[in-house]
């Protein structure tokens, strides 16, 4: 759709979706046909200062039939581990465990042995800790 000149202020909202086939990788969208009109003005665009946290990581499929990858990434070297653990909070699979150096990882293991149910998924950088959920249908 087109705007009236002057100055305006756009809201955009995003949904990831599955296009990739659920193996994450970085989120990209494309914005198609615009037209800015040359002007003399200098548009100053200013970034907020955003924390980082240490690490971010994503679980992917969700749900899981035959194979899962947990995906992450190190801002710096890190010890990371990685648990499979059970409703009961029994390990049922120390999936990575290994300094890593900083960079993106996808780490993929085998859910075929695993009844279909939720499960839990241990991440620990040494530094931090998260927790994701797993669902395993078959």
């Amino acid at each position: 759709y087109s705007l009236d000149a002057g100055e305006h202020n756009l809201k955009w909202n995003y949904e990831k979706d599955d296009y990739f086939g659920g193996l994450g990788g970085s989120d990209a969208a494309w914005l198609d046909d615009i037209v800015f009109p040359p002007h003399d003005q200098v548009t100053i665009i200013q970034q907020q200062h955003m924390d980082v946290k240490d690490f971010s990581f994503s679980i992917m499929p969700n749900p899981a039939a035959d194979k899962a990858h947990v995906l992450f990434n190190l801002t710096e070297q890190s010890d990371v581990t990685i648990k499979l653990i059970d409703m009961h909070g029994r390990v049922i699979s120390n999936i990575y465990d290994q300094e890593s150096p900083q960079g993106k990882y996808n780490v993929t293991f085998d859910v075929n042995s695993l009844s279909e149910g939720m499960y839990m998924i241990f991440f620990n950088t040494g530094n931090e800790q998260k927790t994701g959920k797993l669902m395993i249908s078959k």
